[in-house]
């Protein structure tokens, strides 16, 4: 499988790539933001509207109650919030003896660091084959034939700082997410806390995976002999870079059988504030509830004044 990536990718880097970047995701978005109710007339007719069983917009309809009157949508101080609410009930669980108290991955800093990349000194026979076990793993999980940029873009995504916040927003779908993103963004937070630690983080990730898409295509591009032996030093994915990968490019590998256990801590109010969108179209009646809620709040502050 990593050959017909390795194929195509090579063609893909030197005629079209050669080191222009694609552009990241996030600035791709559609500019237009959304539109929302704006009056107790309209919240009424449109929840009337997503009640209906076949009707699919419930998701949408839950975040702009979110928004309007009141702006209750989260934002960074909000998650972070979050972030220890969840490690109250995870620490609920353990004293009730529901779960380990040993320190599991995702849930507690058990990574001494999370590089993606490594650098090492290997003959370039050693650097063929370590490359392509590494594009082979990496084809379970993407066909893209070049993944570089594609990598780039979703390091870049995996955290609380590349979510929306609550002054305006683009898309209700922005606010959708379960289990795995959260564990995803919870785990990056514990060992980068801070915008800043982040920003220099992503900053040196981006520059690392430049290097090995560079040594990538530049070892698996050329045939190599028996008499390969001299020692080259080379950028590698780290062991745990190459789980993170996997890990961000296919979310729902994050929760392991061990993991499932603890999403009930998120699931305990966790989950309908960090992500409204998909806990209104999970939950529907709770959500249906709530909306009901809201438009007798909406037409008793419109009698008022």
């Amino acid at each position: 499988m990593y050959g017909l990536i390795l194929a195509a990718g090579i063609g893909y880097y030197l005629f079209v790539y050669q080191g222009i970047e694609r552009t990241g995701s996030l600035e791709q978005k559609n500019q237009t933001e959304v539109r929302y109710p704006k009056s107790a007339e309209d919240a009424i007719r449109e929840y009337r509207r997503v009640r209906l069983p076949w009707n699919e917009d419930i998701g949408e309809m839950f975040v702009y109650s979110h928004r309007y009157p009141r702006n209750i949508l989260p934002e960074i101080k909000t998650r972070k919030q979050l972030f220890k609410q969840f490690e109250s009930e995870v620490n609920s669980l353990r004293l009730s003896g529901q779960v380990s108290n040993r320190r599991v991955r995702f849930i507690d800093k058990v990574d001494r660091s999370l590089d993606l990349t490594t650098v090492k000194s290997v003959t370039r026979n050693d650097a063929v084959e370590k490359y392509k076990r590494q594009m082979e793993y990496l084809s379970l999980f993407t066909k893209d034939p070049n993944p570089f940029p594609m990598l780039r873009d979703r390091i870049t995504e995996t955290s609380i700082y590349s979510r929306p916040g609550n002054e305006s927003y683009y898309q209700a779908i922005d606010y959708a997410g379960t289990f795995p993103k959260f564990l995803q963004d919870y785990y990056f937070s514990l060992y980068l806390p801070s915008q800043n630690e982040w920003q220099l983080y992503v900053m040196k990730q981006r520059r690392a995976l430049h290097e090995i898409e560079k040594d990538v295509f530049s070892f698996l591009g050329t045939d190599t002999t028996t008499s390969d032996t001299q020692n080259v030093t080379i950028t590698l994915f780290s062991t745990v870079g190459l789980e993170l990968m996997a890990d961000i490019l296919r979310p729902n590998r994050t929760v392991t059988p061990q993991l499932e256990r603890y999403q009930q801590a998120f699931n305990a109010g966790v989950w309908k504030e960090y992500f409204p969108y998909t806990w209104a179209m999970v939950n529907r009646k709770d959500a249906l509830k709530e909306l009901k809620g809201w438009t007798q709040m909406l037409q008793a502050e419109e009698k008022e004044n």
